[in-house]
């Protein structure tokens, strides 16, 4: 794939693609079929970065490059976009209405790692899933919110290098069970990076493996790799109608309450992007490493990548300086790159989502997730939306919403509702719904009404299992 036209489809507004069901092109010898041998089932590497947005992707050329040939997946979202509730979703191919896991922190009913134990969803995920079948499974990097150095391994893991603490310098992992504490000198995601590689080199030859490699970048504190510390001069945030937002009176109460950013705020946003684009040259890096060692061993034609990231951030838009866990597209939508045999189709137009991955992963190894919300990526899915569920927090009442190709629909539970026409407003400047400002813009007739997405919404957010789109 041009690099070029990878980078423009990325920093692009989602809604206006078209949707192009997903074919699994020559998938024989990668799923398993009665009587093949289970030799031919794929390694797969699944790559999760922290916080990087769309356009983040230009950060990543080195990665682009290796994987040419790839299937590309701009309408890849995040339905709980943070942390721990999209990590929830990816491992178990759950909507977060049906995890349960809504948050980071709080509750140890519904937030971090001590929710997903009590929610029973442990046993039912995917590394539990894949071990059963046959896979050498490892974990390197962020696992979630609420994982520390006193917290037991989880089950199905063979290998496990975790965060447990610290930032990017002086920082604990905890190595299968032993916590372990690097020194200042050591760049986190260097040390991700060697003990990902080792978890390669080591794996058997005579099973599949699984590797879910987490690094943190681009995700806050910015700090970088002093190699990488001149990288991207004069980098900012793009400068579209959404950043600084000049009239957010059509936003909800909470949001719409929020002053124009200061010039002092604005240069301390753009030094943030420098960083982060840095940060993840390290990341770029650690992928390649990653793919190079696969291809000197031979085992690079036999293994699937899936590379994407958790959520994505505002920085700037809307008047924010910097937030997740709003149903905006810088936050929702991150794009993600998947390449091995199956994903041979440049890009890939239809509306996915973490729940898709754990079911992808499944069908892949020859077995499967069930249960799953999600839908696996080898077949043709005509799903309309998916689901997008915001947690309460300071600048957002809470409430349920769905994205398509075109629009997003937001409910609060304050009453406040959203609805926005990608393909006129693709920064999402106008509430078709908006309850205060000046008169809202028509909803055009190819659009769904608000009560007939209302309806909708109603069935999504609540479906479970094969009853979700």
């Amino acid at each position: 794939m041009d690099r070029r036209v990878f980078l423009a489809r990325a920093a692009a507004a989602g809604g206006a693609l078209a949707a192009t069901p997903c074919r699994a092109g020559s998938a024989a010898g990668v799923t398993k079929r009665p009587g093949k041998p289970r030799g031919t089932r794929p390694n797969v590497v699944v790559v999760v970065n922290d916080d990087m947005r769309a356009t983040d992707w230009r950060a990543l050329p080195k990665t682009q490059k290796e994987l040419q040939g790839g299937s590309w997946y701009p309408q890849f979202f995040s339905t709980l976009p943070i942390c721990t509730p999209a990590r929830v979703s990816l491992l178990t191919g759950m909507y977060a209405h049906n995890h349960h896991v809504l948050d980071n922190i709080g509750s140890e009913t519904v937030a971090g790692y001590n929710a997903f134990l009590q929610n029973g969803l442990e046993e039912v995920s995917l590394p539990v899933i894949l071990q059963n079948a046959g896979y050498y499974t490892g974990l390197v990097g962020k696992f979630m919110h609420g994982y520390d150095m006193n917290s037991r391994q989880p089950k199905g893991w063979n290998r496990w290098v975790a965060r447990s603490s610290g930032g990017y310098t002086g920082f604990d992992l905890m190595i299968d069970g032993v916590n372990s504490r690097f020194s200042k000198r050591e760049y986190a995601t260097d040390v991700l990076a060697r003990y990902a590689l080792e978890f390669i080199a080591n794996a058997p030859a005579d099973r599949p493996f699984f590797l879910h490699f987490s690094p943190t970048a681009p995700h806050a504190p910015y700090v970088p790799a002093k190699r990488h510390r001149n990288r991207y001069p004069g980098a900012v945030v793009p400068r579209d109608g959404s950043f600084n937002e000049e009239d957010v009176s059509d936003k909800p109460a909470l949001l719409a309450a929020q002053p124009l950013l200061t010039p002092e705020q604005i240069a301390e946003i753009d030094r943030s992007e420098q960083l982060r684009l840095q940060m993840l040259a390290a990341t770029d890096e650690a992928i390649v490493a990653l793919i190079q060692s696969l291809r000197k061993s031979g085992r690079l034609e036999n293994t699937c990548f899936f590379i994407m990231s958790d959520n994505g951030a505002v920085l700037g838009q809307h008047r924010l300086p910097s937030s997740k866990g709003l149903p905006y597209d810088p936050i929702v939508r991150i794009p993600m790159l998947a390449w091995g045999r199956p994903f041979r189709q440049p890009s890939v137009g239809r509306l996915c989502s973490h729940a898709d991955i754990g079911p992808t992963v499944a069908e892949l190894a020859g077995t499967s997730m069930p249960g799953a919300d999600g839908k696996t990526l080898l077949r043709p899915n005509l799903r309309d939306f998916v689901p997008i569920q915001i947690h309460a927090s300071v600048v957002s009442a809470g409430g349920v919403g769905l994205r398509d190709y075109r629009s997003m629909y937001f409910e609060y539970t304050s009453g406040e509702k959203e609805y926005y026409d990608h393909r006129r407003d693709p920064r999402e400047l106008d509430n078709m719904l908006r309850t205060g400002g000046p008169n809202p813009p028509e909803i055009t007739l190819d659009l769904p009404s608000p009560e007939q997405l209302s309806a909708r919404l109603a069935q999504v957010s609540t479906c479970r299992g094969s009853t979700c789109p």
